[in-house]
């Protein structure tokens, strides 16, 4: 009576079974929650990996991303027999993840719900920003470099895709300028030792820049190296922000000329307010131009005012030669400094006349 009665249950319950029922898809044994990479940072694509027991086959995951909750739905295909279960594994991206804590719910079909928590670091690159020169003006070529300490095997050193500057809205530097600095890296197939680390820069050369100050934004996109022959050459200028930083450019009052040597300041001022001198604005010399010549605007830099040349006459005479024209009738004051010596050459004409070119072939005395 007792095997009958057991015979029949296992019969019964077969036969429920064959007829779709989702008995066995309740069974889950052993589940486990764990993310790749373990502990991720806002660059990564992170994954959940979902390993457990059951004599169902998973048939599909539904995600609900949500802060800070992210809940991950198993459903399972019915055994139509009865089966003993078997180990197996999902792999559910999350995709990429803002800085935080999130609690990662996994809830089986009518079986149990397990959860883990995760924590996205923000971007380990840490950057730091150092510009070339240190404190540049208008009269500078400035070079940003960008120093990044990088976990090699997960994220090798960026290349520079783009640099694009957009000045202040002002000559004058009015406003904020942008400086938006386009980084690229790939990911995968790198041989190295785990969390091995190295530190790099990335060189952005920016040229002279107007005056004012400047928005840096550091822009990464991230590329899986499988994938590269489906990009096109320089990426799409999208990616994760990971740094910001501020650039002040001042709005040099000089120009150097002869290898730095000499250093050229002009001024002018309003017939109705003689007493006010204001500082001429330098034009920046175009690359591979001469440097023996300073070009000065007065109320606009594009406005060319002032032409100023100092010449090397040593051989000649013993002496640096300064030169000028000027195409106004306001007044205005040029000043020469030999910083090797102090020495220091004036010259003043004065408003409501019509400027004539100054020579001064005795301006300077001290030669090398």
């Amino acid at each position: 009576m007792y095997w009958s009665v057991r015979g029949g249950f296992a019969l019964a319950a077969m036969g429920w079974l064959l007829l779709g029922g989702s008995l066995a898809s309740a069974q889950v044994l052993d589940p486990s929650l764990s993310f790749e990479p373990a502990s991720p940072s806002v660059i990564d694509e992170v994954t959940a990996v979902v390993e457990f027991e059951s004599p169902s086959f998973a048939s599909g995951t539904t995600v609900t991303l949500g802060v800070p909750l992210i809940r991950i739905d198993v459903e399972f295909d019915p055994c139509l027999i009865l089966c003993p279960p078997f180990a197996q594994q999902l792999e559910v991206s999350l995709g990429t993840l803002d800085a935080g804590t999130y609690t990662v719910e996994v809830a089986f079909q009518d079986g149990p719900t397990i959860a883990e928590t995760l924590t996205v670091a923000p971007s380990p690159y840490a950057p730091t920003l150092v510009s070339s020169p240190p404190q540049p003006t208008d009269n500078d070529l400035v070079t940003l470099a960008l120093g990044l300490a990088v976990e090699e095997c997960e994220a090798p050193l960026p290349t520079l895709v783009s640099a694009d500057v957009q000045p202040p809205p002002t000559l004058l530097g009015h406003g904020v300028g942008i400086v938006d600095l386009h980084l690229e890296r790939v990911i995968g197939g790198l041989p190295c030792e785990p969390g091995a680390t190295r530190g790099g820069s990335v060189v952005a050369p920016l040229g002279r820049l107007p005056p004012g100050r400047y928005s840096v934004s550091v822009l990464l996109e991230t590329l899986a190296a499988p994938d590269l022959a489906a990009i096109p050459s320089g990426g799409d200028q999208a990616g994760e922000l990971i740094a910001a930083f501020l650039l002040d450019v001042a709005d040099a009052p000089e120009q150097v000329l002869l290898g730095d040597r000499f250093e050229v300041v002009a001024s002018w001022r309003l017939p109705s307010q003689p007493e006010v001198e204001r500082n001429a604005l330098v034009v920046p010399r175009a690359p591979g131009t001469s440097e023996e010549s300073a070009l000065f605007g007065f109320l606009d830099r594009d406005n060319w005012e002032l032409l100023v040349k100092v010449l090397d006459g040593c051989e000649i005479n013993g002496h640096f030669w300064v030169y000028g024209a000027a195409a106004t009738d306001l007044g205005f004051r040029v000043r020469v400094l030999d910083t090797v010596t102090n020495a220091l050459w004036d010259y003043e004409s004065p408003a409501g006349e019509r400027a004539p070119a100054f020579t001064d072939v005795e301006a300077l005395s001290i030669c090398p």
